[in-house]
């Protein structure tokens, strides 16, 4: 196996496993999801009948984007345009949460510079996807 394909699968398998696992604690337990989202973002919220709803079909959007990204490892080629999307969206998560800054630290006190480190971390990995993507299949005319 090339390289620069078990580089892709490794970064898939990162892609792939955070929202997974994440969304997984969205479905499971609201104190789970309150711990792991108190952890990662320093985030602070009162779980509230609305939020408590929300949550569990949040989660199994999380929780397929998750698993979609840990399918493409078996055939990147092949799935290519499902890691193009994949990609595009995580960067565009990146994206939202730089924009919503702001409302982030007044609805749910994450520091700003916390923010920024989840937005690099977001469009550095969709990014790394673009890159690391197989080419296309070369058509035959």
């Amino acid at each position: 196996m090339n390289r620069r394909l078990l580089t892709l699968r490794l970064v898939l398998l990162l892609a792939g496993a955070a929202p997974l696992l994440y969304g997984l604690a969205a479905l499971l337990d609201a104190r789970l999801l309150m711990d792991v989202t108190g952890l990662l973002s320093r985030a602070s919220y009162t779980m509230t009948p609305e939020l408590n709803y929300a949550r569990k079909p949040l989660g199994i959007y999380v929780a397929m984007f998750g698993a979609l990204l840990l399918y493409t490892i078996v055939d990147p080629l092949r799935y290519r345009a499902v890691i193009t999307w994949g990609a595009l969206l995580l960067i565009g998560r990146g994206v939202q949460r730089l924009l919503i800054a702001g409302e982030l630290r007044e609805l749910f006190a994450i520091p700003f510079e916390r923010n920024l480190v989840h937005v690099v971390y977001l469009c550095a990995l969709g990014t790394t996807l673009l890159v690391l993507r197989p080419a296309p299949p070369t058509s035959r005319t």
